[in-house]
């Protein structure tokens, strides 16, 4: 990975480069490397036997980082340095258990994260809890939020009260008071 890094060094400045994709790289990761590139918006880390986060520098800029099909079961809290992060995937990681995922909650612009091949993904219930955990999360493994991902278990929509000119509906366990006024 260090070796990536100098290569990259040698082409332009750390302040001019705003996506790196170092892939399939064994070496040691110093992830404090980074932490020269102010401007970075991406980062892909994926395949590089990475099994913790320790010392992830705060990227300020950073919207999207992959780090699918490494060894990473904990040790996420070293994400909250990257405010701006939208996008996260942990595809093929060891994730076994939503708790691991608690860091992520603070991470208000995070809208996007795959965790597709993870053990996590077989646990009852799985999208709901991750996107009760997650509110700012717009879509997980490549699928929109469904109403019944965010626990709004809206089976139906009934008409409460209609006199022709308002309408009251029931919709799941909410009541949605409106009225909506027409003429024949």
């Amino acid at each position: 990975m260090d070796e990536k890094i100098q290569n990259l060094l040698q082409t332009c400045e750390p302040e001019e480069v705003a996506e790196i994709n170092i892939e399939d790289c064994n070496g040691h990761s110093k992830f404090q490397q980074f932490k020269q590139f102010t401007n970075l918006e991406y980062l892909s880390l994926k395949r590089c036997d990475i099994s913790n986060l320790k010392g992830f520098p705060k990227l300020l800029k950073l919207k999207k980082l992959d780090l699918s099909f490494n060894r990473l079961s904990s040790t996420l809290f070293f994400l909250n340095g990257c405010p701006q992060l939208a996008y996260l995937d942990l595809s093929s990681n060891r994730i076994k258990d939503v708790s691991v995922l608690k860091p992520l909650e603070k991470l208000k612009n995070l809208q996007s994260l795959l965790l597709l091949n993870c053990e996590v993904t077989k646990v009852s219930d799985y999208r709901k809890k991750v996107f009760k955990l997650i509110k700012s999360l717009k879509d997980l493994d490549g699928e929109d939020k469904t109403m019944e991902d965010a626990g709004n278990n809206v089976l139906s929509e009934r008409v409460l009260e209609n006199d022709g000119y308002n309408l009251l509906l029931c919709v799941g366990k909410k009541k949605l008071f409106g009225y909506v006024t027409w003429s024949l």
